[in-house]
């Protein structure tokens, strides 16, 4: 029977949740999934790769800077005889595809925007020995030209996706527990610096899709039991306090936290803007465990704020920073 391993080379600091949910769709689906640190000397990732001899070898590129250490690990695969199917992802190879496939030749593919589906999907092609360039929401490079599949719509419900995997969890801060996780995918708003609305506009679908709390909640509950995780870091885009469904939400997910008994036994941290910031809101995420915000200020003159698109002014800011 041929393999049914699939490697992933990913910068591995924080859980890559990214990699850890498209790990685990694989994995519901029989097949074997290990995760290497593009850190790591290259001929590490080479020995490790010919051990378990994948049928797909495919590459996180989450932080664009890390893109010439991606490509100089791939020519240095394939001068070694890797001859496996070798694909990259993140924002950068999603939204710049023909800059990638060239810069870095030795690609066979690119998987665009959210992952789990097409690279199941090609892997299951790939398992059964059939052809695998129509799949959606590809790109690939064949003489010289670039090839672009119709994009595949955005995941609607992530309730359906199995908890992220997690190779790693001796995170820790003073001695405890601490592991990173998303409520949600996407940002409603379109700040000119960054490529979050860019990335999730692309697709069809909407832009920003949101857990249940009850589905959040059982994932931090399992952590918590399981692993003895008390420090989590939410690193959604903008945590859910925008609008009156969100902050319904976000008083869902508290009363949760309360119910499930936990709410006094852990930290968390969310991400948020300046606007977002009510005094009633934060008090009662504070009685449920929060303890740090992330707060995208940006810029200390209302010109700036203007320039970056951030619809917000220093006064708000400001007051953000009293509140908090």
């Amino acid at each position: 029977m041929p393999t049914r391993n699939i490697v992933f080379v990913a910068y591995q600091d924080q859980p890559n949740i990214g990699i850890g949910y498209m790990a685990n769709v694989l994995i519901g689906h029989g097949f074997n999934v290990e995760l290497l640190d593009i850190r790591n000397d290259n001929q590490m990732i080479l020995k490790r790769i010919i051990e378990l001899d994948p049928i797909i070898v495919g590459l996180s590129i989450i932080f664009q800077n890390f893109t010439p250490d991606f490509a100089d690990l791939v020519g240095y695969l394939r001068h070694h005889g890797v001859r496996c199917v070798i694909c990259a992802g993140g924002h950068t190879p999603s939204l710049e595809p023909d800059e990638t496939l060239l810069y870095i030749p030795g690609l066979d593919f690119i998987v665009r925007f959210e992952g789990e589906f097409t690279l199941l999907e090609i892997s299951q092609q790939l398992d059964k020995g059939q052809e695998w360039k129509d799949v959606k929401s590809i790109a690939w490079r064949s003489n010289g030209l670039i090839f672009k599949t119709p994009l595949r719509p955005l995941i609607k419900d992530l309730d359906r996706l199995p908890f992220p995997k997690r190779w790693s969890l001796d995170y820790q801060c003073l001695g405890v527990k601490v592991t990173s996780l998303l409520a949600s995918r996407g940002c409603p708003r379109d700040c000119t610096f960054c490529s979050i609305r860019r990335f999730y506009s692309a697709p069809p679908g909407k832009v920003r899709r949101t857990r249940s709390p009850e589905n959040v909640i059982d994932e931090m509950r399992m952590l918590y039991d399981d692993h003895n995780v008390r420090i989590f870091l939410f690193q959604d885009d903008d945590f859910s306090l925008m609008t009156q469904r969100d902050l319904a939400w976000s008083r869902s997910f508290i009363e949760c936290l309360h119910k499930e008994g936990i709410a006094d036994k852990i930290l968390w941290k969310i991400n948020c803007r300046s606007d977002e910031v009510k005094f009633d809101i934060f008090n009662e995420l504070h009685s449920a465990g929060l303890y740090m915000v992330y707060l995208g200020i940006e810029s200390g003159n209302d010109t700036g704020l203007k320039m970056l698109n951030k619809h917000i002014s220093v006064e708000q800011n400001l007051q953000a920073v009293e509140i908090l």
